[in-house]
């Protein structure tokens, strides 16, 4: 349909023009490939959980401000919808030694995952942790290769990382974390029926470790297995029902199956446990409600986002979307003002 075309239309072509609005809206999520996410998780050098306190800070490569963002309950954080450039990451906690970290994003997967191991100060208080069981198991030499197993995936070099898991698991099999890098291996290289088996045996070494979980949901759902992805995620969020990444992925598999509402109450579930989520939270949420055809809301959180993030990879689709509700009357004039005075807050 044209852009260009002048209001007002008929009610029926109120309801077409905004759906293809949506619609593009959505479909910025298939451009997901022209950036990139990166996901991780803090734990202390013996891969013991910092339960509070972490701060991960991303910056440009020349030092600018990109994101900040707190790790959850279970040491993880995630940055989406990431140009593709390299960066800084920074990940400090009282009583821990600052890390520091280049990481190469200008090249290569959509998903860039990475493991940050931080060093206790010389202090009498140190926080209390509880480390994973696999962990404990793992002999130093099994450790040793996981570690040269990561280094070697930093550096994308991803058949020496392989043959570092594969010795890591040689040594400690029930070795969890290097199950589920070798499971992330196996994608690079498109082995799936490999990765799930090794996703599914992480799980099984050490139920406590929600990576795999989370990893084997987006593997399903890629699959379109997404009965057996909402299943893994719902037995992830038994054992840690405050991570909030788990929601988010939730969100995804709902909204893939047209399950608006569960998509709705996933996303709002997100933004309780987690007041300054990604903004591509808001982004998700406001496409939700335009599927539920609740406009206010939908418009809203479109304001959010631009608040957020206005040069964002969903702020095309949003400004396009929001003009076209205005000018439908599908939102009031004092939604829209709300939403003007919102920006301004920026």
């Amino acid at each position: 349909m044209n852009s260009r075309c002048s209001f007002p239309f008929s009610p029926a072509v109120h309801r077409i023009y905004l759906y293809a609005g949506a619609t593009l809206l959505a479909s910025q999520l298939a451009f997901a490939q022209q950036t990139v996410s990166l996901r991780g998780r803090v734990t202390t050098k013996d891969g013991a959980v910092i339960p509070m306190g972490v701060t991960v800070v991303l910056e440009s490569e020349e030092g600018m401000p990109v994101a900040r963002q707190p790790a959850d309950a279970s040491g993880q954080f995630a940055f989406d919808g990431l140009a593709k450039i390299n960066y800084k990451i920074t990940v400090s906690c009282e009583g821990f030694e600052t890390y520091t970290q280049d990481i190469e994003l200008a090249f290569g997967a959509d998903q860039y995952n990475v493991n940050v191991f931080l060093s206790p100060l010389n202090s009498k208080k140190q926080p209390k942790v509880a480390p994973l069981v696999s962990d404990q198991g793992a002999s130093r030499s099994a450790v040793k290769y996981f570690e040269k197993g990561e280094r070697a995936l930093q550096g994308k070099k991803s058949r020496v990382a392989r043959e570092a898991f594969e010795r890591a698991l040689a040594h400690s099999p029930c070795y969890a974390r290097a199950l589920s890098e070798l499971a992330l291996v196996d994608i690079a290289d498109k082995r799936v029926d490999s990765a799930e088996a090794h996703f599914l045996k992480a799980i099984e070494c050490d139920g406590a470790f929600l990576d795999p979980y989370s990893e084997l949901a987006a593997l399903y759902k890629f699959e379109k297995k997404y009965a057996q992805g909402e299943r893994v995620l719902r037995q992830a969020i038994q054992r840690s029902p405050q991570t909030w990444q788990l929601y988010e992925r939730l969100g995804e598999i709902h909204y893939a199956t047209g399950k608006y509402k569960e998509c709705e109450q996933d996303y709002l579930r997100v933004l309780t446990l987690n007041p300054a989520p990604p903004s591509d939270v808001h982004a998700l949420l406001a496409n939700t409600y335009l599927k539920e055809r609740i406009y206010d809301r939908a418009f809203k959180e479109m304001m959010i986002y631009m608040r957020m993030d206005p040069n964002g990879r969903f702020a095309p689709s949003i400004e396009r979307v929001s003009r076209q509700m205005e000018a439908g009357g599908l939102v009031s004039r004092d939604q829209v003002e709300a939403g003007n005075e919102l920006l301004k807050s920026r």
